[in-house]
C-alpha cells in the first residue's frame, strides 16, 4: 500500500512539473508572438510613413542601395571608343539618365544612334576638351598608341555610323569653321583607345546624385504611363 501511494505521489509531482513547464513555455510563446506581430505592424507603419512623408529620403536610400551593386562595366584595362560608348549608353548612370530624361520629355524612346551621338559629341568630347579624360590614338604605321593632346579636340569631333561588323564605327571629323591651313596640320589617328578605369571614373555605373535623379524620372515615367525598358530601370 505504501509503495503504491509513493509511486502515485511521484507521478502526480512529475505531471504537475510537466504541466507547469508547458504552461510557462506557452506563455513565453504567446508573449513572443505578441511582440513579433506588434513589431511587424510598427515596421509596416514606418515604411508607409517613409513613403508618404520622406520621399526624398526614400529616393536617397534606394540610390545608396544601387551604389552597393557591381561598379564596373568595362572588364579589360583598355577599351575602344565605340565599345566604351556602347556600354556607357546602357550601363552607366549618366547614359541611363539621358535616355530616361528624353523618354519623360518626349514620351518616346531615344533611338540608339541619337544616344550614341549625344554621349560622344557632348559628354565625352567635353571631358576631352577640359582634359579630365585622355584619349590614346595610333598614327598610321605606328603600333604604340600615344596620348592625344587636349588642344586637338578644339578642332575635331566624332562621326558615328552604324556598322554590320562592329555595330558602330566611329571616326574623327573636322569641326565647323576650321581654317584649311589648320586642318592640314592635324594628325589623322586611325584608332582611339581609352583607359577603362579613367573612363569609368568620369562615367561611373553608379553615381549617388544621378541615381536619385533616375529614381525621380522613373516615378514621372510611371505617372505618365510610359513603358520603361528593363535596362533603364535597373
Amino acid at each position: 500500500m505504501l509503495k503504491w501511494f509513493t509511486a502515485n505521489i511521484n507521478s502526480l509531482a512529475q505531471a504537475y512539473r510537466l504541466s507547469r513547464n508547458t504552461h510557462i513555455k506557452t506563455v513565453r510563446i504567446a508573449i513572443s508572438l505578441y511582440w513579433t506581430n506588434n513589431l511587424a505592424m510598427w515596421l509596416n507603419k514606418g515604411r508607409s510613413f517613409a513613403r508618404a512623408v520622406l520621399p526624398d529620403r526614400l529616393l536617397l536610400w534606394q540610390a545608396e542601395r544601387a551604389l552597393k551593386k557591381r561598379t564596373r562595366y568595362l572588364a579589360s584595362s583598355e577599351a575602344s571608343l565605340a565599345f566604351a560608348l556602347y556600354l556607357m549608353s546602357i550601363k552607366s548612370a549618366h547614359g541611363r539618365w539621358i535616355a530616361l530624361d528624353y523618354l519623360v520629355t518626349h514620351s518616346r524612346l531615344m533611338n540608339e544612334y541619337s544616344l550614341m551621338s549625344t554621349l560622344a559629341n557632348r559628354e565625352v568630347l567635353d571631358h576631352l576638351v577640359e582634359g579630365t579624360l585622355t584619349a590614346y590614338g595610333r598614327l598610321p604605321g605606328e603600333y604604340q598608341a600615344s596620348p592625344i593632346p587636349k588642344d586637338y579636340w578644339h578642332y575635331r569631333c566624332f562621326h558615328i555610323e552604324q556598322d554590320d561588323a562592329s555595330l558602330w564605327q566611329i571616326s574623327l571629323t573636322d569641326r565647323d569653321n576650321i581654317a584649311e591651313e589648320r586642318k592640314a596640320t592635324l594628325p589623322e589617328y586611325t584608332e582611339l583607345i581609352f583607359n577603362s578605369a579613367e573612363f569609368e571614373s568620369q562615367f561611373p555605373m553608379h553615381d549617388l546624385a544621378t541615381e536619385v535623379a533616375i529614381r525621380q524620372l522613373l516615378k514621372q515615367a510611371s505617372a505618365k504611363g510610359l513603358v520603361v525598358p528593363a535596362l533603364l530601370s535597373k
